[in-house]
């Protein structure tokens, strides 16, 4: 650093002996040595800090001649150098903190405690503009300058998503997200879409329920033994298509679980289901009912054991003249096992459903539904 002293020095005509001896004089002392900068009056005054008293010294006199007439202490110890054209502040020490020069260059030694140096920087200058820290807020930038925006609680982990808009610079929740942003699970190759209980009617449900269980995105049920066809269903059009895909239990003789179409005209259901037998085997099936609890015809039987591990796409679509039954094992690719008129057996179809099965007086029959999509 350079030395203060030597920079007054070079910048004023007196000596440090003569400027002690306007420290000591009293009242308005003058002197012959000269003063520079027109320092004619306070306002004007040259100002020194002596580092042997820790304070500054404001010298001013006559504009004409020069002389020195009067010296005061300056106890805010600021020292204008006018060589350098700058302001510096020290501390009562003689330590510098702060030194500006004419080019708004500021140079600080912020090593002391905080009430030595409180300054607000603005964007151009690196800073923020801001002497506040607000809670809950992110610093955004929009362009100009730097802004404090508030962000919002979005804390429901089921439903809640942060949203930036770009136009207003500012957040907001959104509350469509699911799983709390978790990944969407997957049924085969292709992402599940979760069934809503509330979609779905009670079909012959007698002690057992439909459940909307804590297994995120899927339904459960539970038949009655011995009870027939029990499930939820949907009054649908005379076109649609109605695809599932189900894990099921099941675990006796003529327990099945899968999707059907009904009519409530003549009661009839036709059904595309998986089937247990004596055998312990199981086989993919369409099967006409003319109730709940009775059975009539296979128009389809695959004849070949089913396995039911994992679970099954099962689909059927309705396309105002035909009835369609296919299946999958990945989501992607289907394969038709019947085409039937769609008043072959119903007379008038008009609902769609998933169900589980027990004709065994002993045993129940349970499904987990996955996925559903009806179109």
């Amino acid at each position: 650093m350079v030395k203060i002293l030597s920079i007054f020095m070079s910048i004023l005509t007196f000596t440090l002996c003569t400027a002690a001896s306007f420290i000591g004089s009293s009242g308005g002392s003058s002197a012959t040595s000269k003063i520079t900068n027109n320092a004619d009056s306070e306002a004007n005054a040259q100002i020194i800090f002596d580092s042997g008293s820790g304070y500054g010294w404001k010298f001013w006199g006559n504009a004409t001649d020069g002389s020195v007439m009067k010296a005061i202490p300056d106890q805010d110890t600021i020292f204008k150098n006018v060589a350098a054209k700058s302001i510096i502040w020290k501390t009562s020490s003689g330590t510098t903190y702060l030194s500006a020069n004419d080019s708004g260059v500021i140079t600080a030694n912020i090593s002391g405690t905080a009430s030595d140096l409180s300054a607000t920087l603005g964007t151009g200058k690196g800073g923020t503009e801001m002497t506040t820290a607000p809670d809950d807020a992110a610093i955004v930038g929009n362009g100009t300058v730097w802004q404090a925006k508030t962000l919002p609680s979005c804390s429901n982990t089921t439903t809640s998503k942060l949203l930036y808009n770009t136009s207003s610079n500012s957040f907001s929740c959104g509350t469509d997200q699911s799983s709390g942003g978790a990944a969407t699970p997957k049924c085969g190759l292709i992402d599940c879409t979760a069934p809503v209980l509330s979609d779905f009617t009670n079909m012959n449900i007698g002690t057992s329920t439909l459940e909307d269980t804590s297994y995120s995105g899927s339904l459960y049920i539970e038949t009655d033994v011995n009870a027939g066809v029990q499930g939820g269903e949907i009054t649908t059009s005379a076109s649609f298509t109605a695809t599932l895909y189900m894990q099921m239990w099941l675990t006796t003789t003529y327990n099945n679980c899968g999707i059907g179409v009904r009519g409530t005209s003549d009661s009839h259901l036709s059904v595309f289901d998986v089937v247990s037998y004596d055998s312990g085997t199981t086989h993919l099936k369409v099967d006409h009912l003319p109730s709940f609890t009775t059975y009539s015809s296979s128009p389809f039987d695959a004849g070949v054991p089913y396995a039911t591990n994992g679970g099954l796409f099962m689909r059927i679509q309705d396309n105002g003249t035909n009835h369609i039954f296919s299946y999958s094992v990945d989501g992607i690719k289907y394969h038709t096992v019947l085409t039937e008129s769609r008043t072959a057996y119903i007379a008038a179809p008009n609902r769609v459903f998933w169900f589980c099965n027990s004709a065994n007086a002993t045993h129940k029959a349970a499904g987990r539904l996955l996925h559903w999509v009806l179109n």
